[in-house]
């Protein structure tokens, strides 16, 4: 930080681009007629992961189905798993032919198996700190959290920096009233709407077109701002030279046009703007 004179105090902020990644946690919820599903819940499942693999992007993707949010060892799947299959399968709670679902009480409260696995320490810290997160509800019932579909998303944004690199995903019955005798997934698929995830209906084949999206890994371009700067006074150097390639997205953060490279340094200095008296 530089002090200006009079009240004028300046910061300059650092940045480094790291390599695109992402972090899939997956909630598998729903009633004992998953087993009786057409597409089947669980080779849906599997069809996502193998499409996720074959990407050949930094994903890393996890499950949750039961209540006290604990993840089976190795906790997730990624790239170097030698058995992505079998570790998919142990993550089910209960894996009774195409059914794959816990057996506690948050069957169909997939906010809650997300918020629970998210908070575990059982889990350890498999979340990568610099990689976007990408949540997905899975459930042929409807969505029965305690809370609104609001405060969800508020939690699960504020574990990043941004809140674009939270989004959630789901599958179930069509919005608003289900398909099929499946409910309707009305919360969860208002929570896809407001961070830009996808919804998917569960009386279609969802775990290849699902996959892909969850694939689809982009780098980063947003760098947030310690201190809300005075609009005219911002200026950007990347890789050590002055670009005028960026916008204000709002007033603490700043949007870059180009991704840069990993291992690239942006260093963005600024006015900090004066609290009014």
């Amino acid at each position: 930080m530089l002090a200006g004179s009079g009240t004028a105090v300046w910061h300059t902020d650092s940045w480094t681009q790291t390599a695109a990644a992402r972090d899939i946690l997956v909630a598998m919820g729903g009633s004992s007629g998953m087993i009786h599903r057409s597409p089947g819940a669980f080779s849906e499942l599997e069809l996502l992961l193998a499409t996720v693999l074959e990407a050949g992007t930094d994903v890393r993707l996890s499950m949750v189905t039961e209540d006290d949010g604990c993840i089976p060892e190795p906790v997730y799947i990624d790239a170097a798993t030698t058995n992505p299959d079998e570790v998919l399968a142990s993550f089910c709670g209960e894996l009774d032919g195409d059914r794959c679902t816990g057996t506690g009480s948050d069957q169909e409260r997939g906010f809650t198996l997300l918020e629970s696995a998210l908070m575990a320490p059982c889990n350890g810290d498999w979340l990568r700190e610099d990689a976007d997160l990408a949540l997905v509800s899975i459930s042929d019932e409807g969505e029965h959290s305690v809370n609104p579909y609001t405060y969800y998303v508020a939690l699960f944004q504020s574990l990043k920096d941004e809140p674009e690199y939270v989004r959630l995903h789901a599958v179930g019955g069509d919005y608003p009233t289900g398909c099929s005798d499946i409910a309707g997934y009305v919360r969860m698929y208002e929570a896809t709407i407001a961070t830009g995830g996808t919804f998917h209906s569960m009386c279609e084949e969802w775990g290849e077109t699902l996959g892909a999206e969850l694939a689809d890994v982009s780098p980063r371009t947003l760098v947030a701002l310690s201190h809300e700067p005075v609009p005219d006074s911002v200026s950007v150097i990347v890789d050590g030279t002055a670009s005028t390639d960026w916008s204000r997205q709002d007033d603490w953060t700043i949007e870059l046009d180009t991704p840069p490279d990993p291992g690239v340094e942006v260093l963005v200095t600024y006015r900090e703007l004066p609290e009014c008296p």
